[in-house]
């Protein structure tokens, strides 16, 4: 599955809904949303390029925190129910305010 591909509505970190392949591993990622300086900073991402947690942290050289993670995008709750998180993303997100208008 792809985030990005062919989707037109594709986002930086993640599109607003969907799963897909991770760029870097070929294994299972989900929607989230990186804030862009750290999309397009350390984890070198392009508009094109899908990530899973660990392949994000392995490029990041950390753990993925909640600060990383872009406080207006209301896919970063790591209650959704929209969007299930895994638990490794709920544990990274822990801290994460959602800041939208």
């Amino acid at each position: 599955m792809k985030l990005f591909g062919n989707n037109a509505t594709a986002r930086p970190g993640g599109p607003p809904s969907g799963r897909s392949d991770c760029t870097d591993c070929g294994g299972d990622s989900e929607a989230y949303m990186l804030r862009h300086e750290v999309w397009f900073g350390p984890v070198r991402g392009r508009s094109d390029t899908v990530l899973c947690i660990p392949c994000v942290e392995g490029r990041l050289g950390r753990p993925l925190t909640a600060a990383d993670l872009m406080p207006e995008a209301i896919v970063n709750d790591p209650d959704s129910k929209q969007w299930p998180h895994t638990a490794l993303y709920r544990r990274r997100a822990i801290g994460w305010v959602y800041r939208g208008h």
